[in-house]
């Protein structure tokens, strides 16, 4: 078994935990909260209290799915290096998705 297949059944075994779906949701909750706020991935993973790469990967799938964007890069607070920042997609109106 390869590390590239090890690492696939690692992601397999965590999303039928349903672990990844909690990690979406607390991403995009997060993001919601401090709505019209924007955080880079390095800065979610913080307020979450997760590694960068677990972010990363879900934030893309929020991405993906319509559910976030990136807005821009911006300098991360953290590193000091430009990221992209990312935001909810939220109705002003209702401030709701």
């Amino acid at each position: 078994m390869t590390v590239r297949d090890t690492s696939i059944l690692a992601l397999k075994i965590y999303d039928e935990s349903g672990k990844g779906e909690i990690l979406n949701a607390r991403i995009l909750r997060r993001l919601v909260e401090i709505y019209p706020e924007c955080r880079t991935r390095l800065e979610l993973g913080r307020d979450l209290g997760q590694p960068i790469n677990a972010i990363t990967g879900k934030a893309h799938g929020l991405v993906k799915n319509g559910m976030i964007v990136e807005v821009k890069k911006r300098e991360c607070s953290i590193t000091g290096s430009l990221s992209y920042e990312l935001q909810a997609i939220v109705d002003p109106q209702t401030e709701m998705f």
